[in-house]
C-alpha cells in the first residue's frame, strides 16, 4: 500500500506534515522513477449532513408537496447537487460521495429553492434535531 503525505501548500512551496517519515520513505525508493499526486484534501460528508438532507430538507419538501420522497430527492440532487461525468453526460452525484462543501451547497440552494418556488422555510441544520 502506497502511504500518503498531507501537507500545506504556502507560497507555492510544499510544508508536510511528517516531513522526516517522507524523506524515509522517499530512501526507500532510491533509484526508482516515481509518480507524484497532488491533490486537494476533501472531507467526505458526515452522517448529520446526510440526516439533515433526508430527514428535514426532503421531507419538509415531499410534505409540502405531497410528493414521494425519493423524488423529491432525485429532484434536488439533478438541479442543485454536484454532478460527476459518466460517459457522455453529467449526471447527479450520490449523496455519499459528496464532500462537506458540497452537502452544504445542495442544501443551501434546495432550502433557497423551497422558499422561492413553495413559499416554504426549511429550518437551518442548527434549528432541527434529525
Amino acid at each position: 500500500m502506497t502511504p500518503l503525505f498531507d501537507g500545506t501548500i504556502k507560497d507555492g512551496k510544499l510544508l508536510l506534515d511528517k516531513g522526516p517519515k517522507f524523506r524515509e520513505y522517499l530512501s526507500s525508493l532510491n533509484g526508482k522513477r516515481v509518480q507524484v499526486t497532488v491533490e486537494k484534501i476533501k472531507h467526505t460528508r458526515s452522517n448529520g449532513q446526510n440526516r439533515y438532507f433526508h430527514g428535514v430538507t426532503c421531507k419538509v419538501i415531499a410534505d409540502r408537496t405531497g410528493t414521494d420522497l425519493e423524488v423529491v430527492k432525485a429532484f434536488l440532487k439533478e438541479q442543485f447537487g454536484a454532478k460527476v461525468f459518466f460517459g457522455n453526460k453529467w449526471v447527479p452525484k450520490p449523496t455519499h460521495l459528496m464532500d462537506t462543501l458540497e452537502m452544504v451547497e445542495l442544501c443551501d440552494k434546495s432550502r433557497v429553492w423551497a422558499a422561492e418556488f413553495l413559499n416554504t422555510t426549511i429550518p437551518l441544520p442548527g434549528e432541527v434535531t434529525v
